[in-house]
Order: C-alpha cells, then structure tokens, then sequence
C-alpha cells in the first residue's frame, strides 16, 4: 500500500513539474515569435487593467494582483469625427450648430459627419403582421389586403 501510494505521488510531481515546465517554455517561445514579429515596440507606461486612469512607468501590479497591461507607442489612435451640429434629444427637428441645452436642461446630441454610407438593408422575408409565423420571400398581402413587413 505505501509503494503504491509513494508511485502514484512521484508520477503526479513529475507530470506537475512537466506541465510547468511545458507552459514556460511554450509561453517564452510565444513571446518571441511576437517581439521577432513586430520588431521591438517601445512600452510608453503601464495601465491598471480594472481602472485605465490608473498608470505607472513601471510594471507593476494592482491590489488583486494582477499585472499592468503595456500601452505601446505606435497603437492607433481612434480618428476624432467631425460634428456637423448638434440634435434636441426630444426634437430632432430642432438642431444647434453649437453644443447646448433644451428647457429641461437636456444637452444637445452631436451628429457626425458619415464618411461611409451605410450599407442598404437587405430584406431577408416579408411576414404577416397578423401571424408572424407566416413569411413571404416577395412582398405580399394577406386576405384582409394588409400588407406583409420587411
């Protein structure tokens, strides 16, 4: 019994040990092959992962232990979009060409210059506004002459 018992301990330190051994060397060549990738990428500062206010120009970490996500040099910035005016939230046919406010002290809701169109919605079915479960692949009408919905 205490053969067995020291056999089945030794085999699972050897395979823990293993498997430790295998993840660091397969976490190492997987950073390599990132940085060999990419060329060397300069680490501006460190952001805490739960709160990106919250900075360091070391690696550190935060109080739950985990480690500073690296904000590199060359990532793309978002483009900043162009604001064409400004839309009353309660009345949209009612615009600003400034930032502003309506009488219940509501702000104004930008509008943004589109550079794509949008895309055309294609109509998958037509359904019966009566009976959903009844659908059409051309428009149609139902027998009280309703019209079938996109």
């Amino acid at each position: 019994m205490n053969k067995t018992i020291m056999i089945a301990a030794i085999t699972l330190a050897l395979g823990l040990g293993g498997g430790y051994w295998f993840a660091g060397m397969k976490k190492d060549s997987g950073n390599q092959s990132s940085a060999d990738a990419g060329g060397e990428r300069k680490v501006l500062f460190y952001r805490n992962p739960m709160n990106p206010a919250i900075t360091s120009p070391v690696p550190a970490q935060d109080e739950m232990g985990m480690d500073y996500i690296p904000v590199y040099a060359e990532e793309d910035k978002p483009k900043e979009k162009k604001v064409l005016f400004y839309r009353n939230p309660m009345n949209p046919a009612i615009t600003s060409p400034v930032p502003a406010q309506d009488e219940m002290g509501m702000d104004y809701i930008p509008v943004y210059a589109e550079e794509d169109k949008p895309k055309e919605k294609k109509v998958l079915f037509y359904r019966n506004p009566m009976n959903p479960a009844i659908t059409s692949p051309v428009p149609a009408q139902d027998e009280m002459g309703m019209d079938y919905i996109p």
